[in-house]
């Protein structure tokens, strides 16, 4: 169960560049524009989003890294789809050595983990 707080609304996003950047990535993956991005700050606000997308049957493609995207996975395979981007999720929540796992929210970067990783 899930006991965050959202600190405020996730932030919608429609601007045509931005979009257009969402498009595309370096792969050969047919481009296709999403209708929105919305920035996700904790997992209150995914869970929201999530709901909201099963019950209106939108696409949901979720983007946790900056670019350069080579792979096809952060481009949207329908039109309507809804870039969720997720770098804005830091939170290393739980670094284990005894059994050598840390489990982090996605937008935690190897840069960000790894003096995490050094302190344990």
């Amino acid at each position: 169960m899930n006991t965050e707080t959202p600190t405020r609304q996730p932030e919608l996003l429609t601007d045509p560049q931005l979009l257009e950047s969402y498009r595309r990535d370096q792969s050969f993956v047919r481009p296709v524009r999403p209708h929105s991005v919305v920035r996700i700050t904790d997992t209150a606000q995914l869970q929201a989003l999530v709901d909201w997308a099963n019950r209106t049957r939108t696409p949901l493609v979720p983007v946790s890294s900056a670019g350069p995207h080579s792979h096809g996975d952060t481009v949207p395979s329908v039109g309507g789809a809804v870039i969720v981007e997720l770098s804005a999720m830091k939170r290393i929540v739980r670094v284990d050595r005894r059994n050598r796992i840390a489990m982090v929210e996605p937008g935690v970067t190897f840069d960000e983990l790894s003096p995490a990783l050094a302190r344990e």
